[in-house]
């Protein structure tokens, strides 16, 4: 056999070799895994009794569960997370900070550096749920680390600022260290307290569009009613988005326009502009939105038709106006419509 053959086949053994290794590593480590968790879950059943006795019925004192080494420490951790995720009472909140605080601080502090990326995602997500305050500077020291962090990372870091900054998050929502997108922008806001929010409006026009965008969408799905100038102000913008969302905004908030602006928004080029005013209009009495809506009725999108006779349905004597336009109109297609909206119960 040539020198060449033999090393050939000895880098084959050779790599043959690793693999084996590398399987056997992954076996064993797979093994321990399972023996770590069946160990913590034993831990966890030989003192369910006591846990229930701490959270739920908060006469054992938190220094009876003291954790004495690393496997009694993370099922503590485990425990405290499943009561929290599954019960919602001021009991456990303020039984599950102290135990955190005296117990388990160092270890999240840990865990908030580790390599592996689940590790720290799960420890912000308790920091977030457990409201740690303790633990807030940590968090903030996140950004600056050398460490790269996804981008569920700095969303969830963000939250907490959000959460436990109320003073400090606007340079940090406004000029954030990685792209954001309006998903992204809308998972932040939506957790975020009013007084906030009012934060963020008073500096509103020098905000990313994509933020203004978001912010006026919660304020309608999130019904902020006292918002509403927000709203009126973006109406007269140059951004068509920006109007078109502050209109829809305002059809969810169940309330109406002054009759001046509804009617220039229902003369609109833009459809999607004359869709959300025919929607805003059932919010209003009949001798406001009866021309608007009339007129709407023909409309040569089909949606702004549908809509104008939805709206009339909804309004006190509507019906009227609709069986009048579908005795008098000659417009096949309108008349097909609100005759089909009419038959509706």
């Amino acid at each position: 056999m040539s020198l060449q053959l033999l090393t050939i086949a000895g880098s084959i053994i050779f790599l043959l070799f690793i693999v084996i290794g590398l399987y056997v590593l992954l076996v064993i480590q797979r093994i321990n895994t399972i023996k770590r968790k069946r160990k913590i879950e034993a831990i966890i059943e030989a003192r369910q009794e006591d846990w229930y006795a701490l959270l739920i019925d908060g006469n054992l004192k938190v220094d009876k569960l003291a954790p004495t080494n690393a496997l009694e420490i993370e099922a503590a951790d485990q425990v405290l997370y499943r009561y929290r995720q599954n019960f919602d009472s001021e009991l456990i909140h303020r039984k599950t900070f102290e135990f955190t605080e005296l117990y388990l601080e160092l270890s999240y502090r840990e865990k908030l550096k580790s390599k592996q990326w689940s590790v720290r995602m799960n420890t912000l997500l308790r920091i977030r749920l457990y409201k740690l305050e303790y633990m807030a500077e940590d968090v903030l020291n996140m950004l600056s680390s050398k460490r790269k962090h996804s981008k569920e990372e700095i969303l969830n870091i963000y939250k907490i600022i959000g959460m436990m900054y109320p003073e400090r998050f606007m340079a940090y929502f406004i000029n954030p260290i990685i792209q954001l997108g309006e998903f992204d922008y809308r998972r932040i806001i939506v957790t975020l307290q009013t007084t906030q929010l009012v934060l963020l409006i008073k500096q509103f026009d020098e905000l990313p569009k994509v933020m203004q965008y978001v912010i006026v969408d919660v304020v309608g799905d999130k019904f902020y009613i006292e918002l509403l100038p927000l709203l009126q102000k973006c109406l007269s913008s140059d951004d068509i988005e920006l109007r078109i969302r502050a209109l829809k905004a305002v059809a969810h908030l169940d309330t109406c326009l002054d009759p001046e602006v509804s009617e220039s928004f229902a003369i609109s080029e833009v459809w999607e502009e004359r869709l959300m005013v025919a929607k805003i209009y059932a919010n209003a009495p009949l001798e406001v939105a009866h021309d608007s809506l009339t007129k709407l009725l023909s409309d040569p999108v089909y949606q702004v038709r549908k809509q104008a006779a939805e709206s009339l349905k909804i309004i006190r004597t509507g019906d009227e106006v609709l069986q009048i336009f579908i005795q008098q109109s000659d417009d096949k297609f309108a008349v097909e419509m609100a005759t089909e909206i009419v038959g509706r119960s």
